[in-house]
């Protein structure tokens, strides 16, 4: 019994020995800080065009009525957000991925390759106005390319490109 005692104050000691004898050798090098990554968050900023639309499913729009909606720009800066007739003077973009399968079945009811997108992790943007989501066309923007995206409304995906022209600081 006395030995069973010894030897659990005994290892502790031991090994808070060793630590400190590791500590006061030769110190190493520190470890070389590992290399910068690219950013994997696509920038929203500048100008979009809706180029083409899809109806994958049911709809509040005709195909003619969304037909109508090609040529509008919205206008994505760090200051404003100007989508056809709305301003924003106070966007804010948050942004996260997601399963391309789970989030397009699950909040629309469609799958990935109707609109062309690999069935993989995507990414999304979502743009608030005064810190209040936008739930108008535009607020939510899901990348199909680093200047190809889609944003619904009423059933509809108008897809965007961005005008390769414009450029914007964040």
């Amino acid at each position: 019994m006395t030995v069973r005692m010894s030897m659990r104050f005994v290892l502790p000691v031991l090994v808070a020995a060793m630590g400190f004898a590791a500590c006061s050798g030769k110190k190493s090098e520190p470890a070389p800080a590992p290399a910068a990554t690219p950013r994997a968050e696509p920038d929203p900023l500048g100008r979009w065009t809706i180029v083409a639309h899809r109806i994958p499913g049911v709809s509040a729009m005709s195909d003619d009525e969304a037909a109508t909606w090609h040529g509008r720009v919205f206008d994505l800066t760090a200051n404003l957000a100007v989508f056809g007739g709305d301003t924003c003077e106070a966007p804010s973009y948050g942004y996260g991925t997601k399963s391309a399968a789970r989030f397009l079945g699950e909040d629309y009811h469609v799958a990935p390759f109707t609109l062309d997108i690999a069935d993989s992790t995507i990414g999304i943007t979502w743009v608030s106005c005064n810190d209040e989501f936008r739930r108008d066309p535009g607020g939510v923007l899901i990348w199909a390319g680093p200047n190809r995206l889609f944003t619904p409304w009423d059933g509809v995906f108008f897809e965007l490109t961005r005008d390769s022209t414009q450029t914007h600081a964040r």
